[in-house]
């Protein structure tokens, strides 16, 4: 980023790039069930089980490209907030496009004689984001007919799943929840601000694209005298 009142004067072209990747993997396993020992015989069936599960990604990401409050001149001009593989970028590889990864997963299990209760949430909640742009009021002066181009970029998955399972054999009352959220905003933007100057530019370009996928899955099951399996899967993008 370019802070506002700082003067940019270049030959060439001038090139405002930033690079972001943003991944977050969480999972919770939360099973009130009897393990075998080492010669494989289990222990007593417990006359109430009870489980939980809560995996939880929160997540904020900006990627910001910006030409700030001044009087600038060059030959062009680019100015990008992108996400590609950056590791590979560091490394001296290729720029290519890649996809973050954002995944939260709860599994939850209970078994008793007489009362099983499992519950198990996972959630994502994102603010992610790619902002490429003049600052308002700005001046940019492009000699030669040079070329302006501001670009964003900003893909995404993010997959909430949660499962659990609840049996009382023979028993009053099993009970399994679950409950999946995916709250995921994702914004991606290229733009020349209100009030600013373009003079000598030859083409101008200003690309923005985005890309989200969602997976949100809600598993539950019970068994008992009295079942109860209430289950939520929710997506709000």
């Amino acid at each position: 980023e370019v802070l506002d009142g700082a003067v940019v004067t270049a030959g060439g072209v001038l090139t405002l790039r930033a690079l972001s990747n943003t991944d977050g993997t969480v999972s919770a396993d939360g099973r009130a069930v009897g393990v075998a020992d080492a010669e494989g015989r289990m222990p007593p069936a417990a006359s109430v089980g009870i489980g939980a599960a809560v995996a939880i990604n929160l997540v904020s990401s900006q990627g910001v490209a910006r030409l700030g409050l001044a009087e600038h001149a060059a030959g062009g001009a680019v100015i990008e907030a992108v996400t590609p593989d950056v590791a590979a970028v560091l490394a001296g590889g290729a720029e290519a496009a890649r996809v973050d990864s954002l995944s939260a997963r709860a599994n939850s299990g209970a078994g008793a004689t007489d009362v099983g209760i499992a519950g198990a949430v996972a959630l994502n909640l994102v603010d992610a984001s790619s902002l490429a742009e003049i600052a308002s009021d700005a001046g940019l002066a492009l000699s030669g007919g040079g070329d302006l181009r501001l670009g964003s970029d900003r893909r995404m998955t993010a997959v909430a799943e949660a499962i659990s399972d609840a049996a009382a054999a023979g028993g009053s009352v099993g009970v399994g929840a679950s409950v999946a959220l995916n709250i995921v905003a994702l914004r991606s933007r290229a733009e020349l601000s209100d009030g600013v100057s373009v003079s000598g530019a030859g083409a101008v370009a200003l690309v923005a694209r985005g890309e989200n996928a969602v997976t949100t899955t809600a598993n539950a099951g019970s068994a008992g005298g009295v079942s109860v399996t209430p289950a939520l899967a929710l997506s709000l993008v």
